[in-house]
């Protein structure tokens, strides 16, 4: 999830997308979901503890709100391929973007895109 050092092997997305991800011994990368868990971690919440580590299970395992009730902190989660699956999470931002984390691009701030959201999620 990012704290932990890559140990340099080869490994498939776990969201069945084909991607593989391989990096350097020793490098530290998040992945979305990874990434959420840690500013949640960081913010006194443990998602390990909701069982809510994944998009899929933060979507099943943590309250959702409505979208016109979303804060700051708050996690949007995605299907970006638009087959009822979620494949990303973001943090909604003080300015209603999201952060988001990707192995490949690092954190980034960008619109969210509502027509892909399944939902927001709070504890």
């Amino acid at each position: 999830m990012g704290d932990v050092p890559w140990d340099g092997k080869a490994y498939p997305s776990m969201t069945g997308s084909g991607q593989i991800y391989q990096y350097p011994a020793g490098t530290k990368v998040y992945d979305c979901s990874g990434f959420a868990t840690q500013v949640w971690r960081r913010g006194g919440i443990d998602l390990a503890e909701f069982n809510a580590t994944t998009s899929a299970s933060m979507l099943a395992n943590i309250p959702q709100v409505d979208r016109s009730q979303a804060q700051a902190g708050d996690l949007v989660i995605l299907d970006s391929n638009f087959d009822g699956r979620s494949d990303h999470v973001g943090v909604i931002d003080e300015s209603g973007m999201m952060l988001d984390c990707q192995p490949t691009g690092g954190v980034q701030q960008r619109k969210i895109d509502w027509s892909k959201a399944l939902g927001v999620v709070v504890i």
